[in-house]
């Protein structure tokens, strides 16, 4: 007799896969008798056994089992038939799995076990069953990292307290959201937030997805969370993976009646990202006028610039009503020249380029020139924040040459000498520059006057070269709605990389005479 294999029916794996997931015993019982493979694998759910399971059919699955179905054949979707069986929700077809032999902790599948996929998506008295079958409760994997984050993230409180009565443990780290009561500020379930928290949670526990419960809760708008977690104490000044507060989330998604509600997320008014912007600069960004309106009236600082050297004045320049709002608080304050621009991001940009070099002493005097225009600007983007603790440097600062863009005063260097998010076991190593010019660098006198004017001119000629563009493109634009030619493009590209290439030839340059010609 010729083997029943069967063509790929469905989310089946054969014909007896597709007939096992719909439940039709008789056929299942034909297939079978033509000598159906009942371990055959392939298809959505790896093979016929899982396929029953899943569908919820006990007929089906008593039927493959006795026809020699392995009860722990790995594959599919689900891994295994307990675990499908387990997602389905079905005590019945579970009890009988187990019954067969099944392995109530094997891993592997979408949740990593069959009682994680219970917590997820089963019923109370499944998780009871697997439980007494011998489940971990604090087993490792899957999508949600164990059972306790995926019943609360389904928002299950029933379940929640079932798995905590087992012995889960509730900061267990792990999964899409690092811990249970991230999973739960992040789907909206104040009731199970406040289990966990009555169980012992950590409402300040790191890692996951958005970076802690409270940034979980603000990410979703969910008010009731919010508040449960600011009660239980959370800090509204801990950072994502970004470095965003909670009030920069809040901001950057419009957010007002969250901001309103609680102001104690005021607390992060002025703070820096990661990226060197503040709530104010996401809110105008993003256009949320409102927001930066309620921002400014709340204290913002206007004047601090991003890392692109801009403050808001230049970022709102299309508002005329928070432009209005803006001035009413810092009348003095301008539009930032697009020359002082560029020449902040390039002065940076080639002090670290010497870092790498080795050239310690020229990169000390372009850090320093760089804390030296400031002091005689008029605006603020020469200044310097610190990472950890977003203010101002004003003394020493530390650079990391390790990390990108970090910039570090004395007092955070001596309370966090690793990299908190990047490398947790791996001290800083950092770079000291002083606000103190120093003597040994080859840029002095005359050379540090040539050298400002050779970056302005950089800077400038970038400038002169957008803005030319920018006029060119909007003469094209009135005439005809299409793109660019391909020659504009071309000369555009080409521009970009001969001012590039010209300032990586001058770097290199200086590395081998030693000394700066302009």
């Amino acid at each position: 007799m010729t083997p029943v294999t069967g063509p790929t029916v469905g989310g089946g794996g054969g014909a007896l896969q597709a007939a096992s997931f719909g439940g039709y015993e008789s056929l299942v019982e034909i297939l079978l008798q033509a000598g159906a493979d009942v371990n055959a694998q392939g298809g959505e759910y790896g093979n016929a056994l899982q396929a029953a399971a899943l569908n919820g059919s006990p007929e089906t699955v008593q039927i493959l089992l006795g026809a020699g179905a392995d009860v722990n054949a790995q594959g599919g979707e689900y891994g295994n038939a307990l675990q499908a069986a387990a997602w389905r929700g079905s005590p019945e077809i579970v009890q009988i799995l187990l019954g067969a032999g099944a392995d109530v902790n094997v891993q592997g599948g979408e949740y990593g076990n069959a009682l994680q996929a219970a917590a997820y998506n089963g019923s109370p008295e499944t998780v009871q069953i697997l439980l007494g079958a011998g489940a971990d409760v604090n087993a490792l994997g899957g999508e949600y990292g164990n059972a306790l984050q995926a019943a609360a993230w389904r928002g299950s409180p029933e379940i929640v307290q079932i798995l905590l009565g087992a012995g889960a443990d509730v900061n267990v780290q792990g999964g899409e959201y690092g811990n249970a009561l991230q999973a739960a500020a992040y789907n909206g379930s104040p009731e199970t937030v406040q289990i966990l928290l009555g169980a012992g949670a950590d409402v300040n526990a790191r890692g996951g997805e958005h970076g802690s419960p409270l940034l979980a809760a603000i990410h979703e708008g969910y008010a009731d969370e919010v508040q449960i977690l600011l009660r239980a104490g959370a800090d509204s000044l801990l950072k994502d993976k970004l470095g965003r507060t909670p009030l920069h989330i809040a901001a950057s998604k419009n957010m007002l009646h969250i901001f309103r509600l609680f102001p104690q997320l005021a607390s992060a008014l002025n703070n820096y990202s990661d990226f060197l912007q503040t709530p104010l600069h996401l809110a105008v960004c993003h256009g949320h006028i409102r927001f930066a309106i309620a921002l400014l009236n709340s204290g913002a600082d206007p004047s601090l610039p991003d890392g692109y050297g801009r403050h808001i004045m230049d970022w709102a320049s299309h508002h005329e009503t928070l432009l209005q709002e803006i001035q009413n608080h810092c009348s003095d304050l301008v539009l930032t020249p697009p020359d002082t621009q560029e020449m902040t991001l390039i002065l940076q940009q080639l002090s670290r380029y010497f870092l790498f070099l080795g050239q310690f002493n020229n990169a000390r005097y372009l850090f320093q020139l760089h804390l030296r225009q400031g002091a005689s600007s008029k605006t603020d983007i020469y200044q310097i924040s610190c990472n950890i603790y977003n203010q101002i440097i004003t003394g020493t600062r530390f650079v990391c040459r390790l990390c990108v863009c970090i910039d570090l005063c004395s007092s955070c260097l001596q309370k966090y000498p690793y990299h908190s998010r990047l490398h947790p076991n791996l001290k800083h190593k950092v770079f000291e520059v002083s606000n103190v010019p120093t003597e040994d660098s080859q840029f002095t006198g005359v050379l540090s006057d040539r050298l400002t004017h050779f970056l302005s001119n950089i800077a400038h000629k970038n400038t002169r070269q957008s803005a030319n563009q920018s006029e060119i493109e909007r003469s094209n634009d009135s005439v005809t709605s299409l793109p660019l030619s391909k020659a504009a493009l071309v000369r555009k590209v080409t521009f970009s990389l001969v001012t590039i290439g010209f300032a990586i030839l001058f770097g290199v340059s200086a590395t081998f005479l030693g000394v700066w010609y302009f």
